[in-house]
């Protein structure tokens, strides 16, 4: 689950990734990259991790699978 609200993450607490908020869709569109960067930790994890929920993701915008493999 991806979201942007910590309390939504209640029930399954490792199950959920953190993400900033998406406001002024109008102005901010070109120059958002949080998905570009979550696809990018994504994949990253994907080749490094057979759980997700045994992560750390509160950081996950500076995880660098280069220390995980």
């Amino acid at each position: 689950m991806f979201d942007d609200i910590q309390r939504n993450f209640l029930m399954n607490p490792r199950s959920g990734l953190r993400v900033r908020p998406f406001r002024q869709a109008h102005i901010s569109r070109h120059t958002d990259k949080e998905l570009v960067k979550l696809s990018k930790y994504l994949r990253d994890i994907a080749n490094d991790c057979d759980d997700f929920t045994k992560l750390n993701h509160r950081r996950w915008q500076h995880y660098d699978h280069r220390k995980h493999r």
